[in-house]
């Protein structure tokens, strides 16, 4: 008999130290949902603005090829800690250059971020926008027709301001 409830003893621990691994497990793969589904979020709403951005390019290069006309409706900006694929509209020893991208011109006023452009196409001056900034609720867009946002998003370990 000692030697029965002996095994039921182990067999107890076993199931108990297989029920905290697993649950563990389970812990560890739900814990980063959030965060999976802000990322989510946060893409799709980068892939819509692209769209949206494309549609733009195709609609100004219409009226003709010059700088002016194909950014038509985005404001020139300078950029400061942009990331390094980043392709500025700017010479090599300019400032790095990018566009502003006015939710209104591509047809994309509902969107959930982004609309922070608002206080920088007031006025003539080409403002400075920094990468990374809290306060930059904006997209740029580089040389490459490439949407960025300003302010990223920190998933993975890394920041994330494009979907390159």
């Amino acid at each position: 008999m000692k030697n029965n409830q002996g095994i039921s003893l182990i067999v107890l621990i076993l199931t108990i130290v297989i029920i905290i691994i697993l649950a563990s497990i389970v812990i560890q793969t739900t814990s980063d949902v959030p965060d999976k589904a802000q990322y989510t979020k946060y893409m799709q709403v980068m892939k819509n603005v692209q769209v949206g951005v494309d549609n733009a390019k195709i609609e100004n290069a219409r009226k003709g090829m010059t700088e002016n006309k194909l950014m038509a409706g985005f404001k020139k900006v300078y950029l400061e800690k942009a990331p390094s694929e980043f392709v500025s509209f700017g010479e090599i020893y300019d400032p790095v250059t990018g566009y502003l991208v006015s939710l209104e011109k591509i047809d994309y006023r509902d969107a959930e971020f982004g609309h922070g452009y608002l206080a920088y196409f007031s006025g003539d001056e080409t403002p400075t926008i920094q990468f990374g900034s809290s306060s930059g609720d904006a997209y740029v867009i580089d040389a490459d027709w490439q949407v960025y946002y300003i302010k990223g998003l920190n998933y993975d370990g890394s920041m994330n301001y494009s979907i390159k």
